[in-house]
Parts: structure tokens; C-alpha cells; sequence
């Protein structure tokens, strides 16, 4: 029997357009560090420190996970960078979450809208996603909690439990 795993899937902090730099190098404005920040902490308070993170390479999602991964007490070195995050549709982010570790029983991948806002509708039972309000939107630092009872690399659409969205702007 395989225990549960949870995918914990965080669309990145609020990024700036005040600069003039490429989309991949937008960074975090100092709001969205205090929003991934709370959802760092919600993630100790709950217990729910990844045995392995994910992350895109773009700029606001690495500075995302740092920070969230510097709550939980996670060295940065620890972050594993993957390219195919960053404009991922969602057959992307499935290929992606595939490849993780057995061992890992809660994975936490950061990356970016549309991709991480689809993955609910794509990787929730049907009738799991009417027990959870999924009316607002995947803000940025949005995490979405999803559990499911098989080996990642079995990871199908429609096969898991969507647990919880916690938004970062309501936290405390």
C-alpha cells in the first residue's frame, strides 16, 4: 500500500512591471514577499514541510521559494530548479511532477499562472472540487494542496483530492 502524497502546488509572489526587464526577470514586489512569507509560516503552523521542492527558474519564483523554503528551514540549496515549470501548460507541470523522487511524500512545486490555476480543474476529482471554493481566482501566493495515493510517476488526471487553497493576501 503506498501512503498518500501531497502536492502542494504555489503560484509565485506578486511580481513588479515597474522595471523594464524581461518577463523571466521580473522580481517580487516587497507586498508579495510579506504574502509568501505568511504562506511560509502557514506551512510550519500546519506541519506541512516538503520533502522536496520544485521550483521555475524565472526570477519572482525562485525569490518565492527562498523565502518560503527560509520558513520552513529548507537551505536554498535544496531548491530544485526546473525549466519546464516556467510557461508550463499543464501536460508540463504532470511530466514534471512525475519525475520526483518515491521517497518524497510532499512535494511543493512554485511556478506561474495559467498553468498552476489549470492543474485544479486537471488534477482534482470531479467531485472533489465542489467541496473546496474554487470561485477566487490563483492569486499570486496561492498555494494549492492537493493529496492523492499513488507513486508519483502514476500521478493521472482526476486522481486526486483537492485539500485546501490558501491564499497569502488573507493570511494574517
Amino acid at each position: 500500500m503506498i501512503d498518500s502524497c501531497e502536492l502542494m502546488l504555489l503560484r509565485h509572489g506578486k511580481s513588479s512591471w515597474e522595471t523594464m526587464v524581461s518577463d523571466f526577470d521580473r522580481d517580487v514586489t516587497d507586498k508579495g514577499k510579506q504574502h509568501v512569507e505568511e504562506i511560509g509560516i502557514w506551512l510550519k503552523q500546519h506541519q506541512k514541510v516538503p520533502d522536496y521542492v520544485l521550483c521555475s527558474p524565472a526570477k519572482r519564483a525562485q525569490v518565492t521559494a527562498e523565502i518560503v523554503c527560509q520558513q520552513l528551514g529548507i537551505s536554498k540549496d535544496d531548491i530544485k530548479f526546473n525549466h519546464q515549470i516556467y510557461n508550463a501548460d499543464v501536460s508540463d507541470i504532470f511530466n514534471v511532477v512525475k519525475t520526483c523522487p518515491s521517497h518524497c511524500r510532499r512535494v511543493l512545486l512554485i511556478g506561474h499562472n495559467p498553468s498552476i490555476e489549470m492543474m485544479i480543474h486537471h488534477l482534482a476529482s470531479d467531485q472533489n472540487v465542489n467541496d473546496v471554493d474554487t470561485s477566487e481566482p490563483v492569486r499570486p501566493a496561492t498555494l494549492v494542496c492537493f493529496s492523492f495515493n499513488e507513486d508519483w510517476n502514476k500521478l493521472l488526471p482526476h486522481s486526486a483530492e483537492l485539500i485546501s487553497i490558501t491564499h497569502g493576501k488573507y493570511l494574517p
